[in-house]
């Protein structure tokens, strides 16, 4: 686990551990996030702030019974400092609590879940997979699983690892995930493919997960010329060693929807902000990502943005982006042109989200309802 370093992050962890549900409570634990217990610090919400918006992470934790008054609390708690009160990253478990509390509900990513009680590297369903572990094992690459405290020499070479993996047009994030440190490195479980030489070509680090029967992991790294399928390989390694210790299910962590979304019950905006990460995966592949989680994945859970006004979405989508950033990212993460393509298209949104709410406007001043009264 994260080293507790400060009171009030060790008081989350006690309730963490105590009433903890999901794959995403052990990030509620690092210290980008800020607290907000109730009176008998039975539950928490985990929360960050940026650009007059307060960031839940995830649902506050908490007995069930107590889980409305905490989402009132932080609520509360939002509008005293007049910022905007949002939940990322939620469960479909408690929807029906936010509802109740007349907050709009958008679904923002699925969670990619391998259900390892039908994962078999035997019989026809299992030939790829051993196909993968066989070419590694001819070419002398080997998994090797590291218990807490990882040693110095390993750590070292995972920060090798990581440090060549972030050449390749990749940043590290704060807040909605992990990033590395020889402190977290060191104190998380890890496999590790380790060639003939003795060298590390990649690596995954698992973290606590307390959803009942689920693993789950957090780093992905391999060097730019590890061989092909090399995450294949650890990814295979940990889904039999998770199986074996008695786990039903591996989390993946959150995919993108990047499909056009046009279904019943979705607001303008919503389908505008799916136009656009529609029309944006082009810079950021993700589709390819969602792809590679859907060799393994057979589950997809909704996850889900909570806030109060449909309006509010885009505005909400860059306060989140803002503090996800780390402040020493400055270098941009597209190229120029393709920064200039995608400003593009995310002004299309914008302008598109402006005639619906202009037109919604004509629409009810124009209703009867707001028509004078006859004298």
């Amino acid at each position: 686990m994260y080293p507790v370093i400060f009171p009030e992050q060790q008081v989350a962890a006690d309730i963490i551990r105590q009433h903890g549900v999901s794959h995403n409570d052990y990030f509620k634990l690092w210290p980008d996030k800020e607290y907000l217990f109730n009176r008998t610090e039975s539950g928490v919400v985990a929360f960050g702030v940026s650009h007059k918006v307060g960031f839940a992470y995830g649902d506050p934790v908490a007995p069930r019974a107590e889980m409305g008054a905490l989402i009132d609390q932080f609520i509360k708690h939002c509008r005293q400092h007049r910022w905007t009160p949002v939940f990322y990253q939620v469960s479909p478990h408690y929807l029906d609590l936010y509802q109740q509390r007349g907050l709009h509900t958008f679904k923002s990513s699925e969670e990619a879940i391998v259900d390892l009680k039908a994962f078999a590297l035997t019989g026809k369903a299992g030939q790829n997979s051993r196909t993968t572990l066989n070419r590694f094992q001819r070419e002398g690459i080997t998994a090797h699983f590291f218990a807490p405290p990882v040693p110095d020499a390993i750590v070292a070479q995972a920060q090798a690892v990581s440090d060549e993996w972030l050449t390749m047009d990749r940043r590290e994030r704060q807040f909605v995930t992990g990033r590395f440190s020889e402190g977290y490195v060191r104190n998380t479980p890890m496999v590790a493919a380790i060639n003939a030489e003795g060298a590390m070509l990649g690596f995954v680090n698992r973290i606590p997960s307390y959803a009942d029967g689920m693993a789950t992991l957090d780093l992905m790294r391999h060097r730019v010329d590890a061989p092909n399928g090399t995450m294949d390989f650890l990814f295979l390694k940990l889904f039999e060693d998770s199986k074996a210790h008695g786990f039903d299910y591996f989390s993946l962590g959150p995919a993108p929807i990047v499909e056009v979304v046009d279904r019943e019950g979705l607001s303008a905006e919503e389908k505008a902000y799916y136009k656009l990460t529609h029309h944006l995966d082009a810079f950021f592949s993700m589709t390819g990502l969602r792809r590679y989680k859907a060799k393994y994945a057979t589950i997809w859970e909704p996850h889900y943005l909570i806030y109060p006004r449909t309006t509010d979405l885009l505005k909400l989508v860059r306060a989140l982006t803002a503090l996800s950033e780390l402040p020493e990212n400055k270098k941009p993460i597209l190229g120029k042109e393709h920064r200039q393509q995608a400003k593009a298209l995310t002004h299309e949104a914008i302008v598109e989200i402006r005639k619906i709410r202009a037109a919604r406007r004509t629409t009810k001043q124009a209703s009867p309802s707001n028509a004078p009264a006859n004298l």
